[in-house]
């Protein structure tokens, strides 16, 4: 029998992704996924410009952050290593028979930098962001669907305040360009170790717009409200990258994305060193989709502004996280579920985010 371990763990170090695969792909934040996802009404620090561009105005301070990485890996990554060689056993019945054993289950990853600059009423920020992910379906004639790709790009975004503030609007773009190798492997390719990712590649270059308008109440629990049209225009001059993410296959051209319309409420809450957050929301109105898939809920507890400790639920799953601001040095680490099936609760894809930032 021929041993193919080398090629299969390679595609699966290659098979290190996260949501969306698009121009204006967006960052998987720990401060957002840790709360649930409710970041349209409370996205007052670095992930305004893509979360909600009008919360730039609410911004206290101007933050530079020079070196900002982030890295997030579903649990299918700990699962696939130890299973790499039962399905390289170098015949294709034993592979099929290994990779029946795992069907349905994800090998998901990316690895971002995002350095970026905030002030009040502007942020702009780089991304370098390499993403892939491999997902074993059908067992009957066991197959791996992979994808792996890179984009760069560039966020920029505005915003103005009226009503002594408590009303802002804002507005920001996405440029990007990315490239993106897919790739459909089946026992025989298995057995043989004969792979070529580009067999399929597709590459794009676009401009995405999102806009956003946030209100803030006057009461002691300023109670809030935040809207966010992502998707709200673009354009596209070369062939996009499929969207792959729960049940969605789609190949669009830019053009055809439909916009999402995000809306969340909030309320906030200083109890002398203790900052507290609720928050609820749903990130597309417009979906036909299970309400369950789009629907979030989340809190935030912050001490002395320096530990931050928050909880919520994200698609019908539980997450949390963690965070320590020391000004010049902040860590963030949270876990969430991403729905892979048709409704919640069908199959759920546990992730896990870490991010480091240096800045001033």
């Amino acid at each position: 029998m021929r041993p193919v371990a080398g090629p299969l763990a390679a595609f699966f170090v290659l098979s290190l992704c996260f949501s969306r695969i698009a121009v204006a792909q967006e960052l998987v934040d720990p401060r957002v996924v840790g709360m649930g996802g409710v970041a349209t009404a409370f996205a007052d620090d670095s992930t305004a410009p893509q979360e909600n561009p009008a919360a730039l105005w609410q911004l206290q301070r101007w933050r530079l952050e020079a070196v900002a990485a982030t890295f997030m890996f579903s649990e299918g990554l700990a699962i696939a290593p130890a299973e790499i060689d039962r399905i390289t056993a170098g015949s294709e019945e034993e592979a099929r028979a290994a990779a029946q054993r795992l069907v349905g289950q994800n090998a998901t990853a990316s690895g971002a930098f995002h350095p970026s600059f905030t002030m009040k009423g502007f942020g702009v920020g780089l991304l370098a962001n390499a993403v892939a992910d491999a997902r074993l379906r059908n067992s009957a004639y066991p197959r791996i669907e992979g994808k792996a790709g890179a984009i760069g790009g560039l966020v920029a975004g505005g915003a103005y305040g009226f009503v002594d503030d408590a009303v802002s609007i804002g507005m920001s773009l996405s440029i990007g360009k990315r490239a993106q190798f897919v790739d459909v492997v089946g026992p025989a390719t298995i057995a043989h170790g004969t792979y070529d990712f580009k067999a399929v590649t597709r590459e794009g270059f676009g401009v995405v717009g999102t806009f956003g308008v946030q209100i803030i109440g006057p009461f002691e629990w300023a109670p809030r409200i935040g809207v966010t049209v992502k998707n709200a225009f673009g354009f596209n001059i070369s062939d996009p990258a499929p969207i792959f993410e729960g049940p969605d296959y789609h190949e669009y051209r830019l053009e055809n994305v439909p916009p999402e319309v995000a809306v969340a409420v909030g309320t906030s809450k200083q109890l002398g060193p203790v900052r507290l957050r609720l928050g609820l929301g749903h990130d597309d109105i417009k979906t036909t989709e299970s309400p369950f898939l789009h629907l979030h809920a989340g809190a935030e507890t912050t001490f002395w502004g320096l530990i931050s400790a928050r909880a919520g639920l994200w698609q019908g799953y539980v997450t949390g996280g963690l965070g320590l601001d020391f000004r010049y040095v902040r860590l963030e680490a949270a876990t969430y579920e991403v729905e892979r099936g048709a409704y919640a609760g069908q199959h759920g894809d546990r992730r896990f985010v870490f991010q480091l930032a240096l800045g001033v």
